[in-house]
């Protein structure tokens, strides 16, 4: 099904005209679906004005969710009114192709839903839909236009709504597969590589650990080794060979004492003497004070 758009002419649906618009073309790139109130970023590219808004809403920076282009401050969105009139028609034409979704929350006679709702896993009808417009926590779910296959729209490993291009295109997915990839290829290399450093500086450690012990066990061992000569008896004297003449007579004996006597005579005389005579000739000195 596609979409001929004629300048001055009613707009009419074709599939033979070599000018046509796709639903791939008219379709948000953040919810999946045809565009409501379309608005066009600075780089070119097209989102719904609640899809952007809420996107944006959520980060601290704002950038291009298709190309990452970084802008200074939050743009200021406009409608682009001639893609809304395009993404509409191509709506009321087509949409008699695709079943009526339903809402899942009413519990009688089925309201048609107006969205579907990522996080809840449900599609509301306009009633059911108002906690979402009004509570806090609510606001921040990822609202789409109502589908019936749901769960295509959820990862079922991770049990949250798919990212941007994981749906339909896997360029980006495949892109990130590889930066992770790339990121644990070198986080394993800088592993190993201080692996090996560690290794090495520990075989390092215990070579100068072996080392230091050697030297202290030759150290010791030389120690030991004089210590031991220390300890061994000195050499002595064979006194057993060795004789003392103890055959004295009489006379030998009284001539020693006798010249022992008169040297001790001759001493104490000798002191005797000069002790008088230091003493009287202090005593000189003192009565010639007084004379």
């Amino acid at each position: 099904m596609a979409v001929v758009v004629n300048p001055g002419l009613d707009q009419s649906v074709s599939c033979d005209s070599s000018s046509f618009l796709s639903e791939e073309q008219l379709q948000c790139s953040i919810c999946l679906d045809v565009f409501i109130d379309p608005v066009t970023t600075s780089c070119g590219h097209n989102f719904c004005k609640s899809c952007i808004t809420q996107c944006w809403e959520k980060r601290q920076h704002y950038h291009c969710p298709l190309c990452n282009e970084q802008f200074s401050k939050k743009p200021e969105l406009k409608i682009n009114t001639t893609l809304r009139e395009v993404a509409d028609l191509f709506k009321k034409k087509c949409g008699s192709d695709k079943p009526e979704v339903l809402c899942d929350s009413c519990t009688g006679e089925k309201l048609k839903a107006l969205k579907s709702c990522l996080d809840c896993g449900l599609t509301f009808c306009k009633t059911h839909l108002e906690p979402h417009n009004h509570v806090s926590k609510l606001q921040k779910h990822k609202l789409i236009n109502p589908v019936e296959n749901l769960e295509d729209y959820i990862c079922q490993k991770h049990e949250r709504p798919l990212e941007l291009f994981c749906r339909d295109d896997q360029t980006s997915t495949e892109k990130e597969k590889t930066d992770s990839v790339e990121v644990f290829t070198a986080l394993i290399r800088s592993i190993k590589r201080s692996q090996a450093e560690l290794l090495k500086v520990m075989e390092e450690k215990q070579k100068a650990a072996e080392r230091q012990a050697e030297g202290l066990i030759k150290e010791l061992e030389q120690e030991i080794t004089i210590y031991s000569s220390m300890c061994s008896p000195p050499h002595t004297k064979n006194w057993t060979e060795i004789s003392i003449n103890t055959d004295l007579s009489g006379d030998t004996v009284r001539t020693a004492l006798s010249q022992l006597q008169q040297t001790l005579n001759k001493k104490v005389t000798k002191t005797l003497n000069d002790k008088l005579k230091e003493t009287v000739s202090r005593e000189l000195k003192r009565i010639q004070q007084y004379a």
